[in-house]
């Protein structure tokens, strides 16, 4: 035995090596395997209680309850500048009225006067005698609205500066004899059109108009579009007046950002409901129409509209549909290459002008007529044959002559190069961006 260790003495200590090296490495492995279980149940552990945190209401810490007070009070001012905003585009000029707008001599002295005026006390003060009176004694109220202006010594000079700012915030007509329910709908009062249709049927008229005049040599307004939605001869409620006149104000808003956009046809204009849709505190009035014209332009409409807000105004553009107005694409897989209508307009046209230079060459007046010598020597004027008065072609006639016109124009394509003849290298697709837009918005007002 002992011999048997003394000959393998190196394999019994390479196995003694092994053995101790594998003991240590599963003496390690365990460790590690205990470390692992560890973390794996620590990370766990984590992420359950991560959850129920999430699922909680997490309470403030003391320290940043003063901040968070203070950044409630910091948003509800913000929001209530914000919603000030919402469909109340005459603020500036009533601002501006305000502002050079003075008392007398003797309503300064008295003990409720002002030290400054402010919107708020002037709207209170003039609530006070127009709400005693009757809504449908518009004689009444004309009478209280001149004695109250009495009250200040330059009513009428703070009304034009009110005029001033209004004329650029509103596309609808101002003069002298509206000036005033303008101011007063500023204010908040209804413009009732003194409950008289006529007085509304000349509103509508004038300020469609306007917007037409205002569109002209701009935009081209199909037939469709021509009324802005307010058929003629329709009959309105003297309850819906005022819904009309807001109506009117925010189409006129509308006309004017389509008239610098730089598109080139407005093909239709519809709204939904005249008294518009209340959702969350908010009035609604959809409206949809279509324009013509190149994405950039179309692009800067949406944009205007979405920006409104510099002005008073909030429009949310509820959707934008693009439709391309042809597919020059089609071309390429088309059994017939026919030619523009255009071009075979300007054919008709050159031929034309080619048929009436040859009628005047062979029409010659009596002193440009050619003279010959007779046979004594004596001048000779030489008759011309007549020629035919010319005639307007029948709608036969000339679809058949285009069509001659077209063919010799074929024809002569044909003898020239492939690269020379009409057409080649033009772009089939990309070449033209214009498309007809469905626009869909929403002007919205605080109820």
């Amino acid at each position: 035995m002992n011999r048997f260790v003394k000959n393998n003495l190196v394999l019994f200590i390479v196995l003694g090596v092994s053995v101790v090296v594998a003991l240590a490495l599963l003496v390690w492995t365990a460790i590690r395997y205990t470390q692992m279980t560890r973390y794996i149940n620590e990370t766990d552990k984590l992420r359950k209680q991560i959850g129920e945190l999430i699922a909680k209401t997490p309470a403030p810490v003391d320290e940043n309850k003063p901040r968070i007070s203070a950044d409630i009070d910091l948003y509800s001012k913000t929001a209530a500048g914000l919603q000030k905003r919402f469909g109340h585009p005459l603020d500036p000029a009533v601002d501006a009225f305000i502002k050079e707008l003075k008392l007398t001599e003797k309503e300064a002295k008295a003990e409720d006067a002002p030290k400054e005026i402010t919107l708020a006390w002037l709207k209170e003060k003039f609530h006070e005698g127009w709400d005693r009176i009757d809504a449908n004694n518009s004689a009444q109220q004309g009478v209280f609205y001149k004695q109250f202006q009495r009250r200040f010594r330059n009513w009428p000079e703070a009304l034009q500066e009110f005029r001033k700012l209004a004329e650029n915030a509103t596309t609808e007509p101002i003069t002298e004899f509206n000036i005033d329910e303008v101011f007063l709908g500023a204010l908040g009062i209804p413009r009732t059109m003194q409950s008289r249709p006529e007085n509304l049927t000349k509103f509508i008229s004038d300020f469609r108009y306007k917007l037409l005049d205002m569109l002209a040599g701009k935009v081209a307004v199909g037939p469709n579009a021509s009324l802005f939605s307010f058929e003629e001869n329709t009959v309105y409620q003297p309850e819906e007046y005022p819904l009309v006149v807001r109506n009117w104000d925010i189409i006129g808003d509308l006309a004017q950002k389509i008239s610098k956009s730089g598109v080139k046809e407005l093909t239709a204009f519809r709204k939904r409901t005249l008294a518009g849709e209340e959702s969350g505190g908010y009035q609604l009035h959809h409206f949809s129409f279509e324009v013509i014209g190149s994405i950039s332009n179309i692009r800067k409409l949406v944009k205007d509209i979405d920006n409104a807000f510099a002005s008073n105004r909030v429009y949310l553009v509820r959707s934008v549909s693009l439709y391309a107005l042809n597919d020059p694409a089609e071309a390429l897989f088309s059994q017939e290459n026919t030619l523009p209508q255009d071009f075979i307009d300007s054919l008709m046209e050159q031929e034309a002008r080619k048929s009436a230079a040859v009628a005047a060459m062979t029409t010659t007046t009596p002193a440009q007529q050619p003279q010959v010598r007779g046979r004594r020597g004596r001048r000779q004027s030489v008759v011309p044959m007549e020629m035919p008065t010319r005639t307007e072609l029948t709608s036969e006639e000339l679809q058949v002559r285009r069509a001659q016109v077209v063919k010799e124009f074929e024809e002569a394509e044909k003898k020239k190069k492939y690269y020379e003849r009409f057409g080649y290298g033009d772009t089939l697709i990309g070449g033209s961006d214009e498309c007809r837009a469905v626009i869909d918005v929403d002007y919205i007002m605080q109820n």
